[in-house]
């Protein structure tokens, strides 16, 4: 439980976790890098169930909402909005997790590198430039789905009912469709 806490608290600074053979290094937005003894994907694992639902219980929405199949991103907290895209950089077998922040850019600088810019930070990543706007897409279109679902739940929830007054709808509903 106590290594789950130590992911939750640095998963909200993270900004790329590296995998290599099960092994994963985490690099957070004031460059500060943190490393695991398990793979990535163990740690988004461990992140979602701090915020109370499982990884493949994301990648499965996610999937639904979407309508994708393969590099499916994670979502670790609905409050968040906290999401993290796979890429596989080319040519090293490795597997890198980008979080996602709404002024993410992507700047191509040949078929294989792209510079990436995170906040204040710039990066090249050996990925096409192509794949990485892809990821882009796919979490924004699921960031609005969560946002127009919260919309909807506020409106519901906007004028509360009681216990009375919902017994006297009910009774009203049935004498008048009875």
């Amino acid at each position: 439980m106590i290594v789950g806490m130590v992911i939750l608290m640095n998963i909200n600074k993270i900004m790329f976790l590296f995998e290599n053979n099960n092994q994963c290094m985490g690099v957070d937005f004031t460059l500060k890098t943190t490393h695991y003894s398990c793979s990535a994907q163990q740690v988004l694992h461990e992140a979602c169930l701090m915020n109370g639902h499982t990884i493949k219980g994301s990648v499965d929405a996610i999937r639904h909402h979407l309508k994708i199949r393969q590099k499916c991103p994670v979502l670790i907290s609905v409050v968040n909005k906290c999401l993290f895209f796979p890429l596989p950089l080319a040519h090293h077998h490795q597997l890198v997790w980008v979080r996602y922040v709404p002024s993410i850019k992507c700047k191509m600088i040949n078929q294989h590198q792209t510079q990436v810019n995170i906040l204040d930070h710039q990066f090249t990543l050996d990925v096409n430039q192509r794949m990485i706007k892809r990821q882009i897409k796919r979490c924004q279109a699921y960031v609005d789905i969560l946002t127009k679902n919260e919309l909807e739940w506020d409106c519901r929830n906007a004028s509360p009912i009681g216990f009375n007054e919902l017994l006297q709808q009910n009774e009203n509903y049935r004498k008048e469709y009875s």
